[in-house]
This record gives C-alpha cells, sequence and structure tokens, in this order.
C-alpha cells in the first residue's frame, strides 16, 4: 500500500510539474461533479497485522457544488479462524457490513486545509458464529460424551452519524482526512443457542432464542485517516 501511494504520488508531481503548478499557491478548487474516493488507511494496516481478518472502509464523494458534498460510505469486516485441540475444537466466524449516504458542507481554512461537517445515515448487519464440539473421556462407565454447541448472534443496526471533519491537501488530486463523530444508533440483536450432548446411551439437546432492542449513543473522537484520490 506505502509502495502503491508512492508511485501515485511521484506521477502526480511530475504531471503537475510539467505543466508549471506550484503546490504552494495552489488553492482547493473542487469543481461540482467530481468524485473522490477514500480508503481508511487504518483499515488496511489492520488486515496486513492481523492474518484472520480481513476489512475495508471506503467512501466515495460527489462534489455537488464548490463548497458541498454527497458521500458514500462502506464498510467490510470479515473474521474467521479455528482452533483444535486434542478433546475439542472451534470455529468461529465474525462478517460485518454497514452502507451511508451522507452530506456535508465544507468551509476553506487556508490553500491546503479545509474543514467540513454533516451528517451520514448509515444501516450495518454484523454476523457472529461460533461451533464448538468437544469430548469428555468417561473412562469408569466406557461411554464417552460428545458435545456439539452451535452460537451465533445477528444484529442490524440503524445509525445516525453527526460528523466534523478536517482535509488536507497533498496534492491538487490526492488528499488525506480524518474526523470526529456523534454515534446515535438504534440495534436489533437476535441470539441463538443451541446444544446437544449425546453418548452411546443418552441424547440430550437445548435451545434458547432471545431478541433485544437498543437505542444508543456514543462519541468517537477519531475515526481513522483517510487516503482519498479525485476524479
Amino acid at each position: 500500500m506505502l509502495t502503491l501511494f508512492a508511485n501515485v504520488l511521484a506521477q502526480d508531481n511530475e504531471s503537475h510539474a510539467r505543466r508549471g503548478i506550484s503546490y504552494e499557491d495552489y488553492i482547493i478548487d473542487d469543481t461540482a461533479n467530481r468524485y473522490s474516493v477514500g480508503i481508511n488507511l487504518q483499515s488496511g494496516l489492520e488486515t496486513l497485522i492481523s492474518p484472520n481478518t480481513s476489512s475495508i472502509d471506503l467512501i466515495l464523494r460527489k462534489q455537488v457544488g464548490k463548497y458541498n458534498a454527497l458521500r458514500y460510505g462502506l464498510s467490510v469486516v470479515a473474521n474467521a479462524y479455528n482452533t483444535i485441540y486434542e478433546d475439542s475444537s472451534a470455529a468461529v466466524n465474525t462478517y460485518a457490513v454497514g452502507l451511508s449516504l451522507g452530506y456535508e458542507w465544507q468551509t476553506l481554512i487556508s490553500h491546503r486545509w479545509k474543514l467540513y461537517y454533516g451528517a451520514d445515515i448509515g444501516i450495518g448487519r454484523e454476523l457472529d458464529s461460533r461451533k464448538e464440539n468437544s469430548r469428555v473421556y468417561r473412562y469408569l462407565s466406557d461411554d464417552d460424551l460428545f458435545t456439539d454447541i452451535n452460537y451465533s448472534i445477528t444484529r442490524a443496526h440503524l445509525n445516525l452519524l453527526p460528523f466534523v471533519g478536517f482535509r488536507y491537501n497533498i496534492t491538487p488530486r490526492m488528499f488525506l482526512s480524518t474526523e470526529l463523530m456523534l454515534v446515535g444508533q438504534y440495534s436489533r440483536t437476535k441470539v441463538t443457542y443451541d446444544q446437544i450432548q449425546r453418548s452411546s446411551t443418552s441424547l440430550f439437546g437445548a435451545s434458547i432464542q432471545a431478541t433485544e432492542h437498543q437505542f444508543f449513543a456514543n462519541f468517537q473522537p477519531y475515526s481513522g485517516i483517510f487516503f482519498h484520490y479525485i476524479f
């Protein structure tokens, strides 16, 4: 990712140098109907660090005026791993997908800096599942006990996200941004738990389901650092 960023930066610098553009004199000028796409560098770093986790956090902006923009967000997280021991094993899978639509107003601070603010409305869905299998040796009765457990949490949520952000233009086509936001959320969570215990002489099963509705709000002072390219 760093190599790709360096190559794009070098090409962009060379292109504007040939046209005689000085970045010191450059003033941010977002023309209406231009787009920018951004990626959260932190999500990319987490994917590189954790071999079991893959995540991506993207934002697409459409400039609808000199200081106004529509924004579309997409976030995907996937985490899967297996653990195997002598008498037990477990498979864990976690998936989360989020979509958002928002609007922002922008204020020019300097030729490289912008302040922007607005709000997003987002929806999301998460699935967290765990399957466990275990075996208990009962030497006295020579009748081993096997246990199978399926546990899952499904969560759907609706978000309202007022935000304030800062943007720094690296070049006329590339910039970095970060945001702080207030998260208001309504969520519906469904929990399912199934257990079966079996041996050669017995069989026992249990199943539990529960649903919870929740409202909450919290403050996020840091959303990551996004790298954007204007096209």
